[in-house]
C-alpha cells in the first residue's frame, strides 16, 4: 500500500502513482487481448486445419499420381512467384505500419500501405502477362509436356492473389482483428477450396478443372478480404482521413527491409516448392507426388506457430518500441513454451504415427511416403518448438543476422538436394529438408541471444521440452509393445497431450486465454484453473 509519508508531496507522488498505475493496466490489456486473440485464432486455424486436410486427402485420392503430381509442381512454381510478388511486404508491414499505427504516424501509415498494394499490382500483372507471352512464344508445352505448361497458364493467377492475401492477413495482424483473420484466412479460403474440389468430383474428371476451381476460390477470397480491411480501416477511430498529397512513402526505410529478408522466403521456398521443382526435374511427377501428399501433413506442426506469428509481430514490435526488453524475453520463451506444447499432439500423429496416417488418410499407394512424412515432422517441430526466432530479430532490426542464416541453410538446402535427391528420391528430399531447417533454426537462436534482449534459455522452458520428451517416449512404448490399432494410437495420443497441458498449465496460462473451459466438467481439476478465476467466469 502506498504511504505519503515516504515522499516530499504526497499529491504529487499520488499522481504519479496513478500514472504508473495507469500505464501498467494499459499493458495488461495489451498484454490480455494478445492471448485472448491468439487463442481464438487458433481456434479459427483447428477448423481450418479439418477443411484443408479434407482438401488434400480428396485430391489426392481422387486424382492418378501423375495428374497430382503435375498440379503439385505447377502448385509450387505459382508459390515461388506469390513470394516475389510480396517482395517480403507480409513480414514487413508487420512490423512497420504497427510502428506508425502505434505513433500515430498516419503520413506513413497511409504510404506504406499504397506502396504495398501499387507493388503487388505492378509485379503480379508482370507475371500474368510473362507467363502468356512464354506460352504464346514456346507453347504450352515450356515445362516439358502440355500438361505442366496448361496448368502454369491458368494458375498463374493465383500468384498475385495469394501475394494479396498475405498482406491482408498481415495488416488484420497490424490492426489487432483476429475474426477478420479466422474469416479470411480459416474460413472462406478453405472453404472455397473444399467446395472448388467437391464441384471438380462431381462434374469432371480434369485437373484441368481443379486448377480453375483453385483460380477462382483464389479471387473470391482476395475480394472478401479487401472489404473487411476497408471496414476495419473505417472502425479504427485512430484514424482519419488524409489526402494522398500529405502521404509519406518510406520506400528506402520499407525496402532496405524487406529486400533482404526475402532471404528468408527464399528458404521457405526452398523446403515448400524448390524441393518439388527438384523432385520434377531428376524424377518426374510419380515422385512430386508422393513427396507432396505428406508435405502439407508435416506442415501441420507448423499451424501454431503460423497462427500465433501474426499476433506476436505486433506485440514484439510495440514492447521494441516501447524499449520493454524484459516483456520482449518473457513474450518469447512464453510462446516458445507455448508452441511446444500446443504442437505436441500433431507431432506425436505425423511422427510416431506416420505410417498408419498415412495409409490411413491417402491409402495404401502413399505407404512409402511414411518416411518421408516423420522426417519432415520432426524438422518441422524443432522449428516450432525454438519459438519465434526470426520474427524477433525482425523486430530488433537485425537484418545482416538474418540474411546470413538464410544464405548459409539456402546453400546447405541445395547442396543436400544435388547429392541425396538423384539417389534416395522422396525421402533424400525430405531429410535434406528438415536437415537444413534445423541448421536454420539454430542458427537463428544463436543470433537472438547474441543481438536482442532474449537470454539464452528459461527454466519453464527446459521442463515443458522434458515433460514432451517424456510423452513421446511413453508413446513409442505404446506402439512397440502392443502394436495397437490406429484408434486406439489416436486415443493414447490424445491422454498423453492431455497431461502435458496439465503439466505446463502454468506456461500456457490457460484460465487467461480460455476462460470458458472453466466450465466444462472436469476441466476445472485437470487445467488447475484458480478459484477465483472460475469464480469469475
Amino acid at each position: 500500500m502506498f504511504n505519503p509519508s515516504h515522499c516530499g508531496s504526497g499529491q504529487i507522488q499520488d499522481g504519479k502513482m496513478t500514472e504508473a498505475k495507469d500505464t501498467q493496466s494499459t499493458d495488461v490489456n495489451k498484454a490480455e487481448r494478445h492471448v485472448q486473440g491468439s487463442a481464438l485464432l487458433l481456434a479459427g486455424r483447428c477448423v481450418a486445419i479439418g477443411l484443408n486436410l479434407a482438401v488434400q486427402v480428396l485430391t489426392v485420392r481422387y486424382f492418378a499420381k501423375l495428374d497430382y503430381g503435375a498440379f503439385a509442381f505447377v502448385f509450387s512454381i505459382v508459390s515461388v512467384a506469390a513470394t516475389a510478388i510480396t517482395l517480403g511486404m507480409d513480414k514487413t508491414l508487420s512490423r512497420f505500419a504497427a510502428i506508425y499505427h502505434e505513433r500515430r504516424d498516419l503520413p506513413r501509415l497511409y504510404g506504406t500501405l499504397a506502396l504495398a498494394g501499387v507493388s503487388i499490382f505492378l509485379l503480379g500483372l508482370a507475371s500474368v502477362v510473362g507467363v502468356v507471352a512464354a506460352c504464346e512464344i514456346m507453347g504450352t508445352d515450356l515445362l516439358g509436356n502440355a500438361l505442366t505448361g496448361g496448368l502454369l497458364l491458368v494458375m498463374i493467377v493465383l500468384a498475385p492473389l495469394s501475394a494479396l492475401d498475405s498482406v491482408l492477413v498481415a495488416l488484420f495482424g497490424v490492426f489487432r482483428s483476429p475474426m477478420s483473420i479466422i474469416v479470411r484466412r480459416h474460413l472462406v479460403g478453405p472453404l472455397l477450396k473444399l467446395l472448388a474440389v467437391l464441384f471438380v468430383i462431381a462434374t469432371s474428371d480434369s485437373v484441368f478443372w481443379l486448377a480453375v476451381g483453385h483460380v477462382a476460390a483464389g479471387g473470391i477470397g482476395a475480394g472478401i478480404g479487401l472489404l473487411l480491411l476497408i471496414r476495419l480501416l473505417r472502425r479504427d477511430k485512430t484514424l482519419r482521413p488524409l489526402p494522398p498529397c500529405r502521404w509519406q512513402i518510406p520506400a528506402r526505410e520499407l525496402l532496405g527491409h524487406s529486400l533482404p529478408l526475402m532471404s528468408t522466403d527464399f528458404v521457405m521456398l526452398l523446403r515448400n516448392s524448390l524441393v518439388v521443382i527438384f523432385l520434377q526435374f531428376l524424377l518426374g511427377s510419380a515422385a512430386v507426388a508422393e513427396y507432396r501428399a505428406v508435405a502439407p501433413l508435416a506442415r501441420l506442426n507448423e499451424v501454431v506457430v503460423t497462427t500465433l506469428a501474426v499476433l506476436f509481430l505486433p506485440t514484439a514490435s510495440r514492447l521494441f518500441a516501447q524499449r520493454d526488453g524484459a516483456g520482449v524475453h518473457k513474450l518469447y520463451w512464453q510462446t516458445a513454451a507455448s508452441l511446444a506444447v500446443l504442437s505436441f499432439p500433431i507431432f506425436a500423429a505425423t511422427f510416431v504415427l506416420a505410417e498408419p496416417l498415412t495409409t490411413f488418410l491417402l491409402g495404401e499407394q502413399y505407404r512409402s511416403s511414411a518416411i518421408v512424412l516423420a522426417i519432415l515432422a520432426l524438422g518441422c517441430y524443432i522449428h516450432t518448438s525454438l519459438g519465434f526466432n526470426s520474427q524477433t530479430l525482425r523486430v530488433y532490426g537485425r537484418v545482416r543476422a538474418v540474411v546470413t542464416t538464410d544464405v548459409i541453410a539456402s546453400l546447405a538446402a541445395l547442396c543436400g538436394y544435388a547429392l541425396v535427391i538423384p539417389r534416395y528420391g522422396p525421402t533424400g528430399a525430405a531429410l535434406a529438408t528438415a536437415g537444413a531447417l534445423v541448421l536454420h533454426n539454430l542458427l537463428n537462436q544463436f543470433w537472438v541471444v547474441r543481438c536482442t534482449d532474449v537470454k539464452l534459455l528459461d527454466r519453464r522452458y527446459l521442463a515443458t521440452l522434458a515433460s514432451i520428451s517424456a510423452a513421446v517416449a511413453a508413446l513409442f512404448g505404446f506402439q512397440y509393445w502392443f502394436a495397437p490399432h490406429f484408434v486406439s494410437s489416436l486415443a493414447f495420443t490424445a491422454l498423453l497431450t492431455l497431461l502435458v497441458i496439465h503439466w505446463n498449465r502454468d506456461v500456457l496460462h490457460l484460465s487467461d486465454a480460455l476462460p470458458l473451459l472453466a466450465r466444462v466438467p472436469g476441466l476445472q481439476r485437470l487445467l488447475c484453473f484458480p478459484a477465483s478465476q472460475h469464480e469469475r467466469v
